[in-house]
């Protein structure tokens, strides 16, 4: 499992290129699911935890390699407080993405 609330910068600057292998892809995306469905907003170090990952993982362009409604899906159920504190820091697209995403879920 990839340690997601504990990347490192070197892992940071690396995660684009090691998406490309399908494995670590899978992998990566297990990780991110388990951490948001896992994570509860609490005003303080969480909810800045949370926003720093989403703002991270989109530096890294991760994004242009996985899709958000992947990390979703595997994901389950994720509160609307999570999901909305993780999404902040997001380029616009990338976030409606994962808002569209949760509305499917919602009216399956």
């Amino acid at each position: 499992m990839v340690d997601i609330a504990n990347m490192r910068p070197s892992m940071l600057r690396k995660l684009h290129a090691n998406l490309a292998d399908a494995d670590y892809a899978e992998e990566f995306l297990a990780s991110l699911a388990k951490y948001l469905a896992l994570s509860a907003p609490d005003g303080g170090v969480d909810t800045d935890r949370l926003y720093v990952i989403g703002l991270q993982l989109s530096n890294a362009k991760v994004w242009d390699c996985l899709k958000p409604e992947d990390v979703m899906r595997r994901a389950g159920h994720i509160s609307s407080e999570t999901l909305l504190t993780f999404t902040a820091g997001m380029p616009d697209s990338v976030a409606r993405s994962f808002l569209e995403s949760r509305l499917r879920e919602a009216a399956e």
